[in-house]
Formats: structure tokens, sequence, C-alpha cells
């Protein structure tokens, strides 16, 4: 594994264990702000950008940030981002229906398989589109997709952390009996973030290394 990883583990370990009260702040704002489930794109974002500022190692204050998160071009783009991922999730359900119904022919079989799973694609490449704006809140959509695909195909190992993570806390869930994946997008955000900023920091370290 590379030393980055081991970092960003590390750092983000001692957040969940030592500073509780950072994550599940950002997971209630998460919960709060997505209410309607049209904004969940903003809810997204912003949890993120409250990650960033922690990885950054400021101090966040969660209304100051909204208000500015709300005023800044991040907020609309990502509420958009945000619809198309609802119709998304759709897309891959009613493929998924289609694809296992006995009345589908081959054909239609094969056609939504390979909608299936450009949906999927499409739809995890968030884990990176969502980061991305919030770096860059003047992003246009085209370069935040095909950025986001870029580097999703780009860092399996960072997908498949996250999907680790991701499955640890549901089944902690379930075995303790606590609802802790309600917590999840606070420590799934940090966990984006802290590899965003432990990555950067990296590629920064490589670059004067080889121009030295």
């Amino acid at each position: 594994m590379n030393l980055h990883y081991i970092s960003t583990l590390k750092r983000w370990g001692n957040t969940i264990f030592y500073e509780p009260g950072v994550w599940i702040s950002m997971s209630l704002a998460f919960l709060l702000c997505s209410l309607p489930l049209l904004t969940i794109g903003c809810a997204w974002t912003f949890c993120l950008s409250l990650a960033e500022e922690q990885a950054q190692g400021n101090r966040f204050k969660i209304f100051p940030r909204l208000k500015a998160f709300l005023a800044s071009p991040a907020c609309i783009r990502s509420f958009f981002m945000g619809l198309a991922d609802v119709l998304l999730v759709f897309a891959i359900v009613g493929s998924a229906k289609t694809l296992v119904s006995l009345n589908t022919t081959l054909f239609f079989r094969f056609l939504n398989a390979v909608l299936l799973w450009m949906d999927m694609v499409l739809m995890l490449s968030g884990m990176y589109r969502y980061p991305l704006l919030v770096s860059i809140p003047q992003s246009s959509f085209l370069s935040l997709y095909s950025d986001g695909l870029l580097q999703f195909f780009t860092n399996i190992k960072t997908n498949i952390l996250i999907l680790m993570v991701c499955v640890s806390l549901i089944a902690l869930s379930l075995l303790i009996g606590i609802a802790l994946f309600v917590f999840l997008p606070g420590a799934l955000a940090l966990l984006v973030q802290y590899n965003q900023h432990y990555r950067t920091y990296c590629n920064k370290e490589n670059s004067s290394k080889s121009s030295s």
C-alpha cells in the first residue's frame, strides 16, 4: 500500500476515534440539507466542503459555511448534478428489473446489461465529481464528468478503500445494533478529502524530487 494511503487511514482513524463531534456534526448537516431528496447533491457537496476545511487543519462552523456555500457557484451545480444522480439510481433499478425479468428477450437483456454497467460507472464517478466541484466551484459539467470518470478509472485503490470503509461501517451497524451508517456521510467525506489532501501532497513531493 502506498504511503499516502497509510497516512490517510491513520489521520482518518484519529479523527473518527478522538474527534467524533466532527464527523457526527457533518453527517447531521448532510441529513438536514438532504431532507428533500432533490437537494442531496447540494448536501453532499456541502459535507465535502466541511471535510475540506478539516483536512486543511481549520475548525469549521456549520452555519457560516452553509451561508457561503449557498452563495457559491458550487451550490447550483451540485443541485443539478445531484438530480442527475437520483435519475441514475432509478435508471439502475429499472435496468436491473428488466435484466432479471423472464419476459425480457436476449437482445434487450444484453442492452440493459450494457446500460446498467454504464449507469453504475457514471454513478460511481460521483466519488470524484463532487470533490472536484469543492476544489474548483467554477468547473463546467463537462469537465466534472470527464475528470470524474478519468479519476475513477485511474484510482482503483482509492475506490476499493472507500468501498471497504462503507461496507465495514454498515456491517458494524448491523452487528452492534446501532445505526452507525447514519453517520456514514461525515466519515466518508473525511476519508475522501483526507485522501485527496495526501495525494496532492505526495504528487507535489514527487514533482519537486523529479525536477531537482
